[in-house]
């Protein structure tokens, strides 16, 4: 028994002796590779045009919504700064964060937004289930944009937000469907 804790005492003392290695912190710098292991290949990296789960999973960091959540799951401004609701329920104005840059340096605008959501509307899984309720999804200006709808349904804010399925996403309004983009 007194030759184990020796032993043990030894050891502790060899570990507590060994000055642990330090890795440098590498400087942040733009550019490079990103390499990332997953279980299989994406089908497509466009988060609208699918419902699956491994292209959710790496695109969700590239895309930012509208909304997000707060602690207790309540929906909460992201890219929009504020949402007022009007004419019991049936219209939303949604007003956009100013200076919410793109990737390229231009500017978030309704505009972008508007062309946004009218995609997922047509594209997105549940985009094609609340779209036939929308009648006008318009700019009012470049940083204000309404949405009516036909019939009041709940949770269209929700939708608007992550951990959504497939979140309406804001993308650049001149930029093709097919490309990707990121808000920062």
């Amino acid at each position: 028994m007194r030759r184990h804790a020796f032993g043990a005492l030894i050891a502790l003392t060899l570990v507590a002796a060994v000055p642990p290695t330090a890795r440098a912190q590498e400087t942040p710098r733009l550019g490079g590779v990103l390499k990332v292991a997953a279980i299989g290949e994406p089908p497509t990296l466009d988060i609208q045009a699918t419902t699956t789960v491994l292209t959710y999973e790496i695109m969700w960091h590239v895309y930012e919504p509208l909304f997000t959540h707060d602690r207790a799951w309540n929906p909460i401004p992201m890219l929009a700064e504020s949402d007022a609701v009007s004419d019991r329920g049936l219209r939303h104005t949604i007003t956009l964060r100013r200076g919410v840059k793109f990737h390229n340096g231009k500017e978030l605008t309704a505009a972008d937004v508007v062309a946004s959501l009218k995609r997922w509307g047509q594209v997105a899984t549940v985009g094609k289930v609340i779209w036939p309720g929308v009648e006008s999804v318009e700019a009012k200006d470049p940083y204000r944009r309404t949405a009516s709808a036909a019939s009041v349904r709940r949770g269209s804010t929700r939708s608007c937000s992550f951990p959504s399925p497939t979140p309406p996403c804001a993308r650049p309004a001149w930029r093709p469907a097919s490309t990707t983009t990121r808000c920062s």
